[in-house]
């Protein structure tokens, strides 16, 4: 798994690099700096796999994954953190919920 952190939130999480970074992010933004994701927004869109995209996922280079990008917002509207993410597509089932209550099943 490959990390990127922007420069731009580290004054916002002093001293997250020291962290034990291979955990959720969601859950330590809360516990060591108390910032809640409010909302998160996904798009998921089909891409050919760059060299090292396809290393990773043992695949030829330009062959299709599927590229997701996820940004979180805070409390307060703000960007928090956005992330990309790389999946075979044989490796992927989505699931959509759409209930006028959420809590129904």
């Amino acid at each position: 798994m490959r990390l990127n952190i922007s420069a731009n939130i580290l004054p916002v999480f002093p001293g997250i690099l020291q962290l034990d970074l291979s955990q959720s992010l969601t859950e330590l933004y809360q516990a060591r700096y108390d910032y809640c994701t409010s909302r998160s927004i996904f798009a998921v869109y089909p891409t050919g796999a760059s060299k090292q995209v396809a290393k990773a996922l043992n695949l030829s280079e330009g062959q299709q994954v599927l590229k997701i990008s996820r940004v979180n917002y805070q409390q307060d509207g703000n960007i928090i953190d956005c992330e990309f993410e790389y999946w075979r597509p044989d490796a992927v089932l989505i699931r959509i919920d759409s209930s006028a209550d959420p809590f129904s099943q």
